[in-house]
C-alpha cells in the first residue's frame, strides 16, 4: 500500500506562498522545490543537482519524453523496440531515485511534427501507455499522458474513467499516487473534471505552462486555485500543485528576468523545466544568459567573462570558480558555452530554491522577492493574484465549501 501524505508547514501571510512536507513511501520532499528534469538523451540537470540533494533540497525527479502514435504502435507490436524504450526510461528513473529524488515519467504524445496530438488516444494505445506507467521499474508517480487539448470534455471524463479502472485493477499490486495534468485552457479548468480527479484519489495536480510566463496564465491559475481549494476544504485534505513546462527566462537584454523560480509566489509548490521547443526561426543564439541572484535578472556570458567584480557571485559559483574566463570566450565551442550556461543556471536555481522554505518559516519570502529589482512587475502580479483569490473566496457561499 502506498504511503502518501501532505503536511502544510507554514503559509506565508498575505500571499499564496507556502511550504509543505510530502511523504511518498518514506521519501520526503520539502516544497517549494525545483524538479530535477532529465530526458532520454540528456541527464545534465541530474549531474549538476546531485551534490545539492539533501537536507535543504529534496526534489521530485522528472523523466520527460516525447513519443508519437507511430512510436507507440511500433513499441506495442515489436517487443525489442518496447524493451529498449522501457529500459532507457527505467535507467533514468532509477538514476534519479538513487540520488534521492522521487521519480516519475511524463509522456508527451505528439504527431510526427512534434505538435501535441490534441485528441483522445485509441483504447489499445491508452492501455499500452498505462502498462508503461505502472509497469516501468522506478516510476513512483503516475502522470497520465499529455495529449494537448482534447476536443471536448467527454474525452477528459473518458480518460479519467479509464484511469480509475486501471487504479482499481491494480489496487492490490502497485497502488501509485496520481498526478493529474491540467491543460492550459480556462474552460477545461472545470469543477466537475477536477472533482472527478479528486474522487479517484488525486491530490497532486500539474498545470501545463507550455513555456509561457506565469503571469500570462493568471486568470487560469486563479480559477484552478479556487476550485482545488473548495475540494480541499470539503474533504479536509491538502493538495500539491506543480508547474509543468515552466518558462525559465522572460524578456530580452536589460529587461531579462527569471520566471520559473517565482512559481511559489503564484501558488505552485513545485516547478519543472520546460521541454517544449519554441516554434519559428529565431536565428543563432549570439550570447548566453546567466542568472544573477542579486537582482533576479540575467548577465551575458561575455560580460561575466570580463571578470568584473560586480559579477563576483557568479564567478564564485561551483561552475565558474575553476574556469579560465579567457578560454571560455576564445576556445569554447557554442556547444560548450551553452553547456556551461545550463550548468550554472541549474546550480544557481537550486541554490535559490533551497533557501525558500526557511524564508517561508520566517514569513519573509515575499519580502525577499520584493528586494530583487528585476522582478518588480512579477511581485506585483503575485500580490494581485493573491488579492483576487482572497476576494473571490470571501464571497463563496458557505454551503459550497462544506
Amino acid at each position: 500500500m502506498t504511503t502518501f501524505e501532505i503536511e502544510e508547514i507554514p503559509f506565508e501571510n498575505n500571499s499564496l506562498i507556502r511550504s509543505c512536507k510530502i511523504n511518498i513511501n518514506g521519501s520526503k520532499i520539502i516544497t517549494p522545490t525545483k524538479t530535477v528534469s532529465v530526458t532520454r538523451s540528456s541527464d545534465l540537470e541530474l549531474k549538476v543537482a546531485s551534490p545539492f540533494i539533501g537536507k535543504n533540497y529534496r526534489p521530485f525527479g522528472e523523466v520527460y519524453t516525447n513519443v508519437t502514435i507511430d512510436d507507440l504502435t511500433k513499441m506495442k507490436n515489436d517487443d525489442e523496440i518496447g524493451r529498449e524504450f522501457s529500459t532507457k526510461i527505467s535507467n533514468k528513473l532509477l538514476a534519479l531515485k538513487s540520488e534521492g529524488a522521487v521519480p516519475y515519467l511524463v509522456m508527451s504524445i505528439t504527431d510526427n511534427n512534434k505538435i501535441p496530438y490534441n485528441q483522445m488516444l485509441p483504447d489499445d494505445i491508452l492501455e499500452f501507455i498505462f502498462n508503461i506507467l505502472w509497469g516501468t521499474h522506478g516510476n513512483d508517480i503516475v502522470v497520465p499522458p499529455l495529449m494537448g487539448l482534447l476536443p471536448n470534455k467527454k474525452d477528459y471524463f473518458k480518460l479519467i474513467r479509464a484511469l480509475n479502472n486501471r487504479i482499481e485493477s491494480n489496487i492490490d499490486r502497485k497502488n501509485l499516487p496520481i498526478m493529474a495534468p491540467i491543460p492550459s485552457s480556462y474552460n477545461l479548468i472545470d469543477p466537475n473534471l477536477l472533482e472527478e480527479y479528486w474522487n479517484i484519489g488525486c491530490r497532486m495536480f500539474s498545470f501545463n505552462c507550455e513555456n509561457k510566463k506565469y503571469g500570462g496564465f493568471g486568470y487560469m491559475i486563479e480559477k484552478l486555485h479556487n476550485e482545488l481549494t473548495k475540494l480541499s476544504e470539503k474533504s479536509e485534505e491538502k493538495y500539491i500543485l506543480s508547474a509543468l513546462n515552466s518558462k525559465f527566462k522572460v524578456g530580452r537584454q536589460d529587461s531579462s528576468r527569471i520566471n520559473n523560480l517565482l512559481a511559489t509566489g503564484f501558488g505552485f509548490d513545485v516547478y519543472s523545466s520546460n521541454h517544449i521547443q519554441p516554434r519559428g526561426f529565431f536565428g543563432p543564439q549570439l550570447n548566453y544568459h546567466l542568472l544573477n541572484s542579486d537582482n533576479y535578472g540575467f548577465e551575458t556570458l561575455s560580460d561575466v567573462c570580463s571578470g568584473n567584480e560586480e559579477y563576483e557571485n557568479i564567478l564564485n559559483s561551483r561552475t565558474f570558480k575553476n574556469q579560465d574566463l579567457e578560454t571560455i570566450e576564445t576556445s569554447f565551442s557554442a556547444y560548450k558555452q551553452r553547456n556551461l550556461t545550463q550548468k550554472y543556471n541549474t546550480e544557481e536555481s537550486i541554490n535559490e530554491v533551497s533557501l525558500y522554505s526557511k524564508h517561508i518559516v520566517d514569513n519573509d519570502l515575499y519580502d525577499y522577492f520584493s528586494e530583487k529589482t528585476k522582478i518588480k512587475n512579477e511581485v506585483m502580479a503575485m500580490n494581485k493574484m493573491y488579492n483576487k483569490i482572497s476576494y473571490s473566496r470571501s464571497f463563496v457561499p458557505i454551503d459550497e465549501w462544506f
